[in-house]
């Protein structure tokens, strides 16, 4: 689960490699191809979003050369090839992702103060960081099924861990001794059956019982909100998210780029940036006031 997990630190690379080219080819179009009717709008969304494409899929499949395989992940076709295919869409997702968030922001400067919080609520609310269980509420029925990682991370899981047999290291177990002429099983035995979880390391034993808290991945999969049978309505969740992206990116550059919508974003930003040069005019006045208090200290001593 860990290394399916590790994909969600890819994104603020190639978000952050494909915002900048992206900006410098809008505002290219804005100054000139776009006053001139070279080509229009919808022409120039279209070839920002299919340039992306090839070496998105060619960058999904080495890398999942390079982890499926040597990680020991199951080798049957069916999960193979559904963890492809998750893995192309997450490449695609992440390229569209920076695009749309390009194509509304007003300026560059936006930009880099705005995707650090996506990165953050993307890699954090999707039940693995912290499980389902364990999420404050007001986080827990809105954030955590608006993530897209969610459903990226739930149907991997979903699709690789129903096999997996768990067997726990000595030092994973719970341990606990058994009143005196009973064992394991006869004192434990009632508790995991109605649990339905986990099982003892060594029922017959009469001292240190050993109880794993899981037997198979899908009692696993069951504390982070994963059900196995729904691996494919999580890569149908997925792929609407690409899809929104893409359509996003059209969206937003006709809205803002061609008729000039702000949605608001010019008052929040414009009061959000007068807010921090008051909050700047306050420390150097605090700073500014010090200094001189302690110049005017100074020379009180000399003179004195």
């Amino acid at each position: 689960m860990f290394t399916a997990f590790l994909i969600v630190l890819i994104p603020p690379t190639v978000v952050n490699a494909v915002v900048p080219k992206f900006y410098q080819n809008l505002a290219l179009w804005m100054a000139r191809e776009n006053p001139s009717r070279i080509y229009n709008w919808f022409a120039f969304c279209t070839a920002s979003v299919v340039t992306e494409i090839p070496i998105s899929i060619l960058s999904a499949l080495v890398y999942w050369l390079l982890w499926y395989y040597p990680t020991g992940l199951p080798r049957d076709s069916s999960t193979a090839g559904y963890t492809f295919f998750m893995t192309m869409l997450f490449f695609l997702f992440q390229a569209s992702w920076g695009q749309w968030i390009c194509a509304f922001a007003p300026s560059f400067t936006v930009i880099s103060n705005v995707l650090p919080f996506f990165f953050v609520m993307f890699s954090l609310f999707n039940g693995v960081v912290r499980p389902y269980s364990q999420l404050d509420v007001f986080w827990k029925y809105w954030m955590y099924y608006l993530n897209p990682s969610t459903y990226w991370i739930g149907g991997l899981m979903a699709a690789t861990l129903p096999t997996i047999q768990v067997q726990c290291a000595p030092q994973e177990a719970a341990y606990f001794d058994p009143p005196p002429g009973q064992t394991c099983s006869q004192y434990a035995g009632n508790f995991v059956t109605q649990a339905a979880r986990g099982y003892l390391l060594n029922p017959e034993a009469t001292a240190e019982c050993g109880y794993c808290p899981y037997r198979t991945g899908v009692e696993y999969m069951a504390t982070l909100n994963v059900v196995p049978s729904d691996k494919w309505k999580y890569a149908a969740i997925f792929l609407a998210f690409c899809i929104s992206n893409w359509a996003l990116v059209y969206f937003f550059i006709w809205t803002v780029r061609v008729k000039g919508w702000s949605f608001g974003f010019g008052y929040l930003f414009g009061g959000l940036g007068r807010g921090v040069e008051v909050v700047k005019r306050g420390v150097k006045k605090m700073v500014g006031g010090s200094k001189e208090k302690k110049r005017g200290d100074g020379g009180e001593k000399e003179s004195g």
